[in-house]
């Protein structure tokens, strides 16, 4: 008799564990079942427009419409990229490589679970001997704006550059007068004076500007840095574009804006 109750009592306490383990498979079928995985995914091949060969090492940033960075990648030997937003919506594609011209795609609609193929085409921008053994004579010349990582910025691709070169080529009388032909920005002229505005979500507001490295008060540019100090300038339009390590702090009426780093000659 003993020995029948220990096997009823077995069979009653694996039992219990086997309810108990069908409970919480059943549990976490409900959890998946309210909170589905969903996602927007655009994939596709990025490729030389005159030569059809697919670009290695290409960089791909997924923006909304307005600007905002949803996803970052770099295509393989065959040129294939993905990347996807974790919402849906309407999307741009940015893409830039190494010897071709950066270039803005879309826009791309994705509903829920949407999927889209694309080929993504730049054009090759030729690059000289001469021209290189030029930069490769100023990035030597120019230490101080290889420490700052302004080079490595600009090979990335985003934003907009007006390096060493290009200031002593140009014929600019004032600082604001480097910022001439930048799509979206644009010269405001308050009490008679001149001060840089950018196009925001909301309209024109005042970036935030830093100087070697740290964020001076607002105001006109050549007071805060006069040409014949300024050595490079990098102008970041949209919050896709700004380097992480300025895009902490925004300023401007509008609210969101844009990023001035202006870097002066030591």
């Amino acid at each position: 008799m003993e020995r029948l109750r220990q096997l009823i009592h077995e069979i009653h306490r694996r039992s219990l564990w086997q309810v108990l383990g069908i409970y919480v498979v059943a549990s976490w079928g409900v959890l998946i079942a309210n909170f589905p995985l969903v996602a927007q995914t655009i994939s596709g091949t990025l490729l030389g427009r005159e030569s059809d060969q697919p670009i290695d090492l290409g960089f791909i940033a997924m923006l909304t419409e307005s600007g905002d960075s949803v996803a970052v990648t770099i295509t393989n030997e065959n040129g294939f990229f993905s990347v996807t937003s974790p919402e849906p919506g309407s999307f741009l594609l940015h893409a830039s490589a190494l010897g071709y011209r950066e270039s803005v795609g879309g826009v791309f609609d994705l509903g829920a679970d949407g999927v889209m193929q694309i080929e993504f085409r730049l054009e090759r921008r030729a690059v000289t001997l001469e021209g290189l053994v030029v930069q490769a004579e100023r990035v030597a010349e120019e230490p101080t704006l290889v420490k700052t990582g302004f080079y490595d910025r600009v090979r990335r691709g985003l934003g907009q550059f007006i390096t060493p070169g290009d200031i002593a080529e140009s014929h600019a009388l004032a600082t604001e007068d480097l910022f001439f032909g930048i799509p979206g920005v644009s010269l405001d002229y308050p009490s008679g004076g001149r001060r840089i505005v950018m196009m925001g979500t909301r309209g024109f507001c005042s970036p935030t500007i830093y100087v070697d490295g740290m964020q001076v008060v607002e105001g006109e540019i050549e007071s805060i840095a006069p040409l014949q100090t300024v050595y490079a300038i990098e102008v970041y339009r949209r919050a896709g574009e700004i380097p992480i390590e300025y895009s902490g702090v925004r300023s401007g009426s509008a609210g969101s804006c844009g990023v001035i780093l202006i870097w002066s000659r030591r």
